[in-house]
């Protein structure tokens, strides 16, 4: 059946679910199934795999730290390679979603994929989970399951054709909207969604989402499926997990100067914001999205970065996505752009910053000049450390600017081999920074400088 399969169709299997001695009610697996595209090979892999289970809590209880085991299997039920992965909650009566993309060596084809859920955490009442979540969800009060429920919307798949290893642009996704159903602002979500051809899964993706604003919507893009699909549903969950993680609004907010968005002759595009912070805090651990938007306002595409890693006291930033972009990501023609931003605290310098962030931002000080472009795809300039100490690695993040417009940005990390090792007190160095050869009609460059979140300092 694998031999005979043409070129480029992508080849689906369902799964199953491990059998599993009788225990007391918890969370399984209740759909799985897998996907892959036998004809994306490079010199060490066969090809790509992407694969997904349902996993399911019938129990009146909320899941804690549900461990999920995708396995994929050959003809002789030998393991290939196989994947864990931890879903922070599942809600009582809910469903949630486990899905992973792989590669799978030459000559060990996938025929079979198990899923299982090898561990859970705790079975909390509603009530104590609200109560353990209010620590960590940065609220005054208890959090009700309410508070964090989720609702999508215009959810398509986009066949984009790129691998899910290629560096250009994101490979086949599931793209739509999101939004609170309570009202509330909801920040540090993990997302995954799962595609179904009839009752089959196919595959899904994941993505990381900084935040939902209060009372609005957040676009949704999760990357990684196999090309060639034909879903007829589409199903997305989230959870609010991460480090960032908050549920409400707070006093202290990050502000979108500017933004700009431009399509290139190269098959690519060019997107970037101003990022303000007008507090008298450092913001650090900021996110930023970027939703690209149809005429009628739908979500068809969404990006986010999480450089740079801080935005000083009162003072502006740029943010660009961290990967190249081409248009074949979109679900549609692109119109107009909406930008998003988060930080995970915002605090002033000093013990406790060091304490949490492991550094303190307003120890680094850099000189950016002679900023220019070169006319052959990059952005240049010189770096000097006005600091007392030496520094490893460097995030360069420049705007790019056309009769005063904003059309873009880039970004790039200047690691120990960019810097000669470090960047010593009072040294100067000539960068440079990648722009689309296009230039998306940019005429000026701006650049700034932040301690990366590689560095050791």
């Amino acid at each position: 059946m694998i031999i005979a399969a043409a070129l480029g169709a992508p080849i689906a299997f369902a799964g199953t679910a491990a059998a599993t001695a009788h225990v007391a009610a918890r969370p399984k697996v209740t759909a799985s199934g897998f996907t892959f595209n036998p004809d994306e090979p490079d010199a060490t892999y066969a090809g790509e795999v992407t694969a997904a289970a349902v996993v399911s809590n019938p129990t009146g209880k909320v899941a804690v730290d549900v461990v999920v085991v995708l396995t994929l299997k050959d003809q002789r039920g030998r393991t290939i390679i196989d994947n864990q992965t931890t879903l922070a909650y599942i809600a009582p009566g809910d469903d949630s979603y486990a899905t992973w993309t792989t590669t799978y060596p030459e000559k060990k084809v996938p025929v079979k994929l198990t899923a299982k859920v090898t561990g859970v955490g705790e079975m909390m009442s509603a009530r104590a989970w609200g109560e353990d979540a209010q620590y960590d969800f940065q609220t005054d009060t208890p959090v009700a399951l309410a508070d964090v429920a989720l609702e999508f919307a215009d959810l398509t798949y986009q066949d984009s054709s790129i691998p899910a290893s290629d560096p250009m642009g994101i490979a086949s996704s599931i793209v739509g909207s999101v939004r609170s159903v309570s009202g509330n602002e909801l920040a540090g979500l993990d997302v995954t969604c799962v595609a179904f051809e009839g009752s089959d899964v196919v595959g899904g993706g994941h993505m990381v989402l900084p935040i939902i604003p209060e009372g609005a919507e957040a676009g949704v893009q999760a990357p990684n499926l196999v090309g060639g699909l034909e879903p007829d549903d589409l199903r997305c969950s989230g959870r609010v997990e991460y480090l960032e993680a908050r549920v409400g609004a707070r006093a202290e907010q990050l502000t979108v100067q500017d933004a700009g968005f431009a399509l290139t002759s190269l098959d690519e595009y060019s997107v970037g914001a101003v990022i303000e912070n007008p507090t008298d805090q450092f913001a650090w651990g900021v996110h930023v999205v970027f939703d690209v938007l149809a005429a009628d306002g739908k979500v068809i595409g969404s990006r986010s970065s999480d450089v740079p890693l801080y935005v000083a006291p009162h003072s502006t930033v740029y943010a660009a996505p961290l990967l190249p972009g081409t248009p074949r990501e979109f679900a549609g023609t692109p119109f107009s752009l909406r930008v998003l931003t988060n930080a995970y605290a915002f605090q002033r310098p000093g013990r406790a910053i060091r304490e949490e962030a492991g550094f303190d931002p307003a120890a680094w000080k850099f000189e950016i000049s002679d900023v220019g472009l070169d006319g052959s795809g990059h952005a240049v300039g010189t770096i000097t450390n006005r600091s007392k100490k030496a520094v490893n690695a460097v995030d360069m993040i420049c705007g790019l600017f056309s009769g005063g417009a904003m059309v873009g940005a880039t970004s790039e990390s200047l690691d120990e081999s960019d810097l000669g090792s470090q960047l010593v007190p009072g040294k100067a160095l000539k960068f440079e920074v990648g722009v689309s050869l296009d230039s998306t009609g940019a005429n000026d460059v701006r650049c700034v400088a932040t301690i990366s979140q590689y560095s050791d300092v």
